[in-house]
């Protein structure tokens, strides 16, 4: 009982949600959960990602008209993940997905999110 919990708990947006995702791949053992908000990653790399992250429990934030990080990655990236899990296995996966071009929210919606 007690002490510092032993898993990471990671967030990044945009270069940093690309950060998280590659720490997800590469130390999937470590991670409680990890949240990507506009985040990117190689789209060579999305089998690799899907198969070391899929215990690791995920959020994907992203706007469909993103000009700075493509949404079709992040979009294939849920419903792959989707679909294994459907096929009896792997961690939770939420998405957060809206309309819009800016690559990061705006002051209004980041305050009725912490509302």
């Amino acid at each position: 009982p007690g002490g510092v919990d032993p898993l990471a708990y990671v967030l990044g947006c945009s270069m940093g949600g690309h950060a998280a995702l590659e720490l997800a791949r590469a130390i999937p053992a470590r991670m409680g959960a990890v949240a990507a908000i506009s985040g990117y990653f190689p789209p060579a790399e999305l089998g690799d990602l899907i198969g070391r992250t899929a215990e690791v429990p995920l959020l994907l934030a992203h706007r469909r008209g993103d000009r700075c990080c493509p949404f079709h990655l992040v979009e294939a990236l849920h419903e792959a993940r989707l679909a294994a899990g459907g096929a009896g296995g792997g961690a939770e996966t939420e998405a957060w997905f809206s309309d819009g071009e800016r690559h990061s929210p705006t002051e209004e919606e980041r305050d009725d999110t912490i509302r």
